[in-house]
């Protein structure tokens, strides 16, 4: 956007998710994305483009995926 990079950063937190983006701007927690996203679907809310819908994650997160993995089950049993 007008030969910019902006970053914003989404912390996923016990309360839910924060939104940190540049100096100055308060620091706001949503207990869920589709609040978060809610918020930031009006223009000037804080952000250069406005967000418009929540997008479910088409895999489980790395996360996710070592939650599921048995113990001993990649490096065999333990003695």
């Amino acid at each position: 956007f007008n030969n910019c990079v902006y970053t914003y950063r989404i912390f996923r937190e016990n309360q839910g998710y924060r939104v940190e983006s540049t100096e100055g701007f308060p620091k706001l927690t949503f207990p869920n994305l589709k609040e978060l996203v809610s918020k930031f679907k009006n223009p000037d809310q804080g952000l250069v483009v406005h967000l418009s819908k929540p997008i479910k994650r088409p895999s489980l997160c790395l996360r996710q995926r070592r939650s599921l993995l048995v113990p001993n089950g990649i490096y065999g049993k333990s003695f």
